[in-house]
Parts: C-alpha cells; structure tokens; sequence
C-alpha cells in the first residue's frame, strides 16, 4: 500500500497539479512499521484474540494490553512499531457511541489555554506550568554515550548496541515530554 501511494503520488498530479518525487529505495532498517489494515474480519492477516495476535506470515505473537479495549469499538487496523526497546503493536478502534457536541448555550464553564516560550502553559484562571526541561536533564548522559558511540568502528555490533542505548535515552526523553503533555492538559482542564 505503501509503495502504490508512493508510485501514484510520483506519477499522478494532485488537485493542484504538483507531484510527488521519485520512489526511493529504502534500505533495511529504514522502515520501521509497517500494517495490516483489517483486524479479526475473514480475510485480516491480523487476528487478536485474548493476548495473542496472529499475524499472517509470521505467526502468533503475545501481546500485553496495557488497557482492555472497551465493548462497543471495534478493532480496524493494527500497526506494528519498532522502537529502540521492542516492537509494539498500536490498534485503531472505531466507536459508533460517540455522544453530540454540547450546543454553546449549555457549556457553563470553559478554560483557555496558552502554549507559551516563558512558560510549558498559561490558563485564563491564572495557572501556570513551568517548562520541565527534561532534555536538558538528561543531556550529560546523552553527552557521554554519544561519545562513546562516536569512538567504536561504524558497524560493529559494538557500535550497533551503543547507538541503541543513545536511541533508548532518546525514547525516554520523548516518553517524559507526552507524559507530562498529557497529565498537564488534563490538570488544566
């Protein structure tokens, strides 16, 4: 699917008449999820049942749900990840419950929010959330296994193991920055 988009977007103007560019070879390690775009339908190459997916072609797979899907969604695609620590597998649900938007004349309490530069946020009621500054927490760290990634020979397992300790503090800092996203939005609010 992926390829077809690429090909067709190269090959076939859009609605303003530009182009995509060429198709490029990707090489091993490049691409690093790919989809199965049904999920638990006759014909899916993915099968979720219980905490075991079954993929077609490579087998089945335990899975830790780190929370149960609610009744009422249904499962349409699932897309495996590789990230620096594992493979994960992230589900898009599709729920027919979603309830109407309140009309403006019912909402009785409401809260602006301002994403700032001096400050991580602003709220109108006077609350405000210093920028937490976790990469530069863990910058020294980052600092000293670069250079040590920096002294082994490109290629190595050596310097492969490395540069996934360098990727892994990377996906903690990143990790921090939403955590903290998330629980503030919803502090604010």
């Amino acid at each position: 699917m992926r390829l077809d988009k690429a090909s067709k977007g190269w090959l076939i103007p859009d609605k303003n008449g530009k182009r995509g560019g060429r198709p490029r070879f990707k090489k091993r390690g490049d691409i690093c999820s790919f989809t199965f775009p049904r999920v638990n339908c006759p014909k899916a190459g993915a099968h979720l049942i219980g905490n075991i997916l079954k993929l077609s072609k490579i087998g089945e797979i335990k899975v830790i749900l780190h929370r149960p899907i609610p009744d009422g969604f249904t499962k349409k695609q699932v897309t495996l990840v590789k990230k620096a620590d594992g493979w994960y597998a992230s589900f898009s649900l599709e729920d027919d419950t979603v309830p109407e938007p309140l009309p403006v004349d019912k909402i009785k309490f409401a809260v602006g929010i301002d994403v700032g530069l001096e400050k991580f946020l602003a709220t109108s009621d006077g609350q405000a959330v210093e920028i937490p500054q976790f990469y530069r927490k863990s910058q020294q760290q980052l600092a000293r296994q670069q250079r040590q990634l920096a002294r082994m020979e490109k290629g190595s397992k050596n310097y492969q193991r490395q540069a996934n300790k360098v990727a892994c503090i990377h996906l903690h800092v990143a990790r921090q920055r939403f955590g903290v996203s998330l629980s503030s939005r919803s502090q604010a609010v």
